[in-house]
C-alpha cells in the first residue's frame, strides 16, 4: 500500500463524501464505472453495497459494473496486526451479481425499464431515464484467472457473443429515437497519439474493431474508468467529421486529481454538458487534495509493480537481450531493477502523470510540471535508460566504446521512432488527439457540451 498513488486508507471517507455531496445535490442517476474496491476483496463489496444503499434510500438510481479488480483477484489481501497479510476471499461473477443486485442486477427493478441481460457477462441495458438507453459492458477478463495465479488479469476485452447481444438491443432502442450511451471500465480511443502502443492493459483488445462496431451502430457517447485520468477525448470515422464518438474516461476521486464528473441533459436531450469537479477535502484532511498530489509518484514502487507483472517475460528475453549489445543484467532482482530506472527517469514520470492524470493538460498551469521543457526531458531520459542498458565497461577498448555509443543512439532512435514519442508527448501537452493531422481534435477535459446527434 505504500507505494501505490491511490488514497486507500482514506476511500472509505472518500465515499463517504461522495454519497453525501450526490445526496445534497439531488441527482438523478449515479454511474460508476467499475473498480468499486482494492483487489476484489469480498468484504470491502459487502461494504461499498451497503454504503451504496444510501443513494437508494435517498431515492437516487444507482447502476455500476465491475472493473478489473473486482473479480477473481488473487492480488486481494486481509490486512492483519503487526503487519502481516493473508489472501483475502476472491469475489465471484454470481457473488458480485448478488452484492449488486439492486444496481443494475435486478431484472424487475423499478429504477429502470426495458431491462437486457447478456447471457454471456455482467453486460445489461435498460433505460434509467426516459429517452436514455444505457449499454453497460462487462470488458473484464477475469474467467481467464486460475486458481493458482498471483497476479490480476488487466486486459480489457468485449467478447464476440457480447456484440452479438447488444447490436439488434442498440438498433431498436436508436430506431425508437432513444439516445444510447455506453458505459463500461476499459477505454475504447485512444486519449493521446500512441496510448494504444504504451498502454495496451488500457485499451480494451482489437480496439479497432470494436470502434468500428461503435460507429456502424451510431454510437456517440462512451464513459470509461480503468486509467484513472481525467481526460475527453473524440474521434472521427476514417478521417471525416461525419461520424464521432466521444469517450469520457473519468478520474478516480481516490487518486490525483481526485475529480468526479457531473453529466446534465438538456431539454430534449439531444445533448449533454459535462462539468468536473474535485474532491478538496475530506472529513480530518482538508488538505486531501494536496496528500493525493504528493502521493502520487512514478518512482521505484510503481516501477518494480510493472516489472514484478512482466518478470515472466524478462526472464525469458534476458538471455536474449544481451545478445543484442545490452549488457544490463535483468535477471538480478526486480527491486534493483526498480531503482535503477528510476534514477534515469528521475521526476519525469511523475510530471507526465500528474499532467495527463489531471485533464486540461493545456491549460495546466501547475509550475512543478514544467510543460514547456518535458519533450526536452524525456529525450534526456531515453538516452539514460540507455546509458544504463549499454554502459561501457571497464577494460573496454577505445572502438568497443564508440560501438557501445553508436548502440546507444540505435536503441534511442528506435524507441523514438516506434513510439513517436515527440507526437505522442506533444499530444499530451496540447490535450490534441491525432496531433498535426486534419482530423486533430481538442475536447475540455473539465467543461464542454457533447452533442449526441447522429
Amino acid at each position: 500500500m505504500k507505494t501505490d498513488p491511490k488514497m486507500l486508507v482514506e476511500s472509505p471517507k472518500v465515499l463517504d463524501k461522495l454519497i453525501e455531496q450526490a445526496i445534497a445535490e439531488n441527482v438523478g442517476l449515479v454511474l460508476i464505472a467499475g473498480d468499486l474496491t482494492k483487489d476484489g476483496e469480498y468484504d470491502s463489496h459487502d461494504y461499498v453495497s451497503f454504503e451504496l444503499e444510501r443513494l437508494r434510500e435517498a431515492g437516487i438510481k444507482t447502476l455500476v459494473i465491475p472493473g478489473n479488480h473486482d473479480i477473481n483477484n488473487p492480488e486481494g489481501v486481509e490486512y492483519k496486526n503487526n503487519g502481516v497479510t493473508e489472501n483475502a476471499d476472491r469475489t465471484t461473477p454470481e457473488e458480485f451479481e448478488d452484492f449488486y443486485y439492486d444496481f443494475g442486477y435486478n431484472e424487475k427493478s423499478e429504477d429502470f425499464e426495458n431491462y437486457e441481460r447478456d447471457p454471456n457477462s455482467l453486460s445489461y441495458c435498460c433505460e434509467p431515464i426516459d429517452n436514455i438507453y444505457l449499454v453497460c459492458l462487462d470488458t473484464n477478463s477475469y474467467e481467464d484467472i486460475k486458481a493458482e495465479d498471483t497476479r490480476n488479469q488487466t486486459v480489457g476485452k468485449i467478447r464476440d457473443e457480447t456484440i452479438e447481444w447488444m447490436t439488434p438491443l442498440v438498433q431498436t432502442a436508436k430506431n425508437d429515437g432513444k439516445q444510447v450511451i455506453v458505459m463500461m471500465h476499459h477505454n475504447l480511443i485512444e486519449h493521446f497519439d500512441g496510448e494504444s502502443i504504451l498502454e495496451s492493459m488500457i485499451m480494451i483488445k482489437d480496439s479497432k474493431k470494436r470502434l468500428q462496431t461503435f460507429f456502424d451502430l451510431n454510437i456517440n457517447l462512451v464513459i470509461t474508468g480503468h486509467v484513472h485520468s481525467q481526460d475527453v477525448a473524440t474521434v472521427y470515422e476514417n478521417g471525416s467529421k461525419s461520424k464521432r464518438i466521444t469517450e469520457i474516461t473519468c478520474s478516480s476521486p481516490i487518486t490525483y486529481p481526485c475529480r468526479y464528473n457531473i453529466l446534465t441533459f438538456n431539454n430534449d436531450y439531444t445533448s449533454i454538458n459535462f462539468e468536473s469537479k474535485q474532491i478538496t477535502s475530506i472529513d480530518g484532511m482538508d488538505n486531501y487534495l494536496e496528500v493525493a498530489k504528493n502521493n502520487l509518484q512514478v518512482g521505484e514502487g510503481i516501477i518494480k509493480w510493472t516489472l514484478d507483472e512482466k518478470k515472466s517475460m524478462i526472464d525469458q528475453y534476458a538471455s536474449y537481450l544481451m545478445l543484442t549489445g545490452i549488457n544490463y543484467d535483468f535477471r538480478q532482482p526486480t527491486s534493483k531493477i526498480a531503482k535503477d530506472i528510476a534514477g534515469c527517469i528521475g521526476d519525469v514520470g511523475t510530471r507526465l502523470t500528474r499532467l495527463y492524470f489531471g485533464g486540461g493538460e493545456d491549460k495546466n498551469t501547475d509550475s512543478e510540471i514544467g510543460r514547456d521543457t518535458l519533450k526536452t526531458d524525456v529525450n534526456t531520459t531515453l538516452n539514460n535508460i540507455a546509458a544504463l542498458l549499454i554502459a561501457d565497461q571497464q577494460g573496454d577498448s577505445d572502438s568497443q566504446r564508440i560501438s557501445n555509443a553508436e548502440r546507444r543512439n540505435s536503441l534511442v532512435a528506435l524507441v523514438k521512432t516506434y513510439l513517436k514519442s515527440d507526437k505522442l508527448i506533444d499530444s499530451i501537452c496540447s490535450d490534441k488527439t491525432s496531433f498535426g493531422e486534419i482530423r486533430e481534435n481538442h475536447t475540455d477535459d473539465w467543461n464542454t457540451t457533447i452533442s449526441l446527434d447522429d
